[in-house]
């Protein structure tokens, strides 16, 4: 018995222990170098010194290897890292039109990320300056309705019109007009408004550890494209109506996979979408805004492989204002919401000679020097044939700006996000039978 145990003993010594096995991660995705990020920031925020740390979230999701890594909304934290202000000479220039305290240009970079997980990755990026908050403009819904000739004959005035009780209608909470009258006056904090977007580029790989599920395969090698098909692409190269002509190319790179209902790839990501120009005109004076129309033609998938498609511009996103039609055309148009204004006090004070509320033709001039000549006829009385020059020069200039001078044109930069939708073929038109002796010709040629 001894020796049997003696055996036992032993044989549980050369048995190695048992270890638990740990649970099998999802395969990760790297999202390489080089990536770019378009950032918004969440909030409005004050700027006060170099090193202030604000945050930032993804404007668009990042895909790698066709999955989703990074999904739209992803925060980000960043920081100031330099404060220029400008020079005496823009500074002088900036008080002779009434702001003492003009815009400083800030630099920023972005630091870190939280990735879907919760953990947070250090990042280190180059970043583009500040540009506007971008919205999204989207062709209308529905069929075309043909304007009446009394609506043809008052659109330039009915636009604006519209246009106003449009920009009063978008507003939320009235914040965007809060934060334009606070900017207007000659002493306001500088800040960086709400939705200020930002290009960065990063400059070193991140690996996602729980990437979205990956695509399936197409099981023919050439996927059926359905009409109606959204497509989320980039622009290659920037595009504008002032130097565009008819017919020139235009590329746009698929930065989204499209992935059928079923779960399977139809269109990868790095596909280009190669079209060309259809229409191009440049602002021209009296306030004759620019227009553009692009279309697509081909699909390149990034194999080599090669399909005839007809798509069309749905939606775009854009720092300015733009109108989009039903067949994709774009049109510049201006902010109606000050130059309405100003033209409706001026007409108004023109007519009546309303020197006793100049103050009501300052309010409406749209400029920094609305201000003072605002304060000077309320609070002053012999000072009102002053304030009235003052809103009279505003107004002016203001009106003019809106409605005589040159006009808008369409700008779209490089890396602009495009919502491309393929159209169904067009049907093909049935040859029509030669006349005899047109047959005869053409069989003796």
């Amino acid at each position: 018995m001894g020796f049997a145990g003696m055996l036992v003993v032993a044989a549980g010594a050369a048995t190695p222990p048992r270890r638990h096995s740990a649970p099998a991660l999802r395969p990760g995705v790297l999202i390489p170098a080089g990536v770019r990020m378009d950032l918004a920031l969440a909030r409005r925020i004050t700027i006060h010194h170099p090193g202030q740390v604000f945050q930032a979230r993804l404007s668009d999701p990042i895909f790698a290897a066709n999955r989703l890594a990074l999904p739209a909304g992803t925060e980000v934290k960043g920081k100031i890292t330099a404060i220029h202000g400008e020079v005496w000479w823009q500074r002088a220039q900036s008080a002779l039109g009434g702001d003492f305290s003009p815009q400083p240009a800030v630099a920023v970079t972005f630091t870190s990320l939280r990735l879907p997980d919760g953990r947070e990755a250090a990042i280190r990026t180059t970043t583009s300056p500040a540009g506007p908050p971008l919205r999204l403009v989207a062709s209308p819904n529905g069929p075309p309705q043909r304007p009446s000739l009394w609506q043809r004959a008052t659109g330039f005035v009915s636009s604006r019109v519209h246009g106003l009780w449009r920009f009063l209608g978008q507003q939320r909470n009235w914040s965007v007009v809060k934060e334009e009258a606070l900017q207007s006056l000659p002493y306001h904090p500088n800040v960086l408004p709400a939705g200020t977007s930002y290009e960065a580029r990063l400059q070193t790989a991140i690996r996602v550890s729980d990437p979205g599920p990956a695509p399936l395969p197409e099981a023919t090698g050439r996927p059926q494209l359905p009409a109606g098909l959204i497509i989320h692409a980039r622009l290659r190269r920037g595009l504008s109506s002032a130097t565009a002509k008819w017919g020139a190319p235009v590329v746009a790179v698929v930065d989204q996979p499209v992935i059928s209902k079923a779960g399977r790839l139809l269109i990868p990501e790095g596909s280009r979408l190669v079209g060309y120009v259809t229409h191009a005109q440049a602002a021209r004076r009296l306030d004759r805004n620019g227009s553009l129309r692009f279309t697509f033609s081909q699909l390149k998938f990034p194999g080599g492989a090669r399909r005839a498609v007809q798509a069309r511009l749905q939606a775009a996103a854009a720092g300015q204002h733009l109108r989009m039609g039903r067949e994709g055309g774009v049109q510049a148009t201006a902010p109606a919401a000050a130059p309405a204004l100003a033209l409706a006090v001026l007409l108004n004070s023109t007519v009546k000679g309303d020197s006793d509320n100049a103050w009501t033709l300052n309010a409406g001039s749209g400029t920094h020097l609305a201000v003072w000549g605002t304060a000077m006829a309320a609070l002053f009385s012999s000072a009102r044939p002053v304030a009235l020059a003052l809103g009279y020069v505003g107004s002016a200039k203001t009106v003019y700006a809106h409605f005589l001078a040159r006009g808008h044109d369409v700008v779209f930069p490089a890396g602009t996000r495009l919502r491309i939708r393929l159209e169904p073929p067009a049907p093909r038109r049935p040859r029509l039978p030669l006349p005899p002796d047109a047959a005869a010709r053409d069989a003796a040629g």
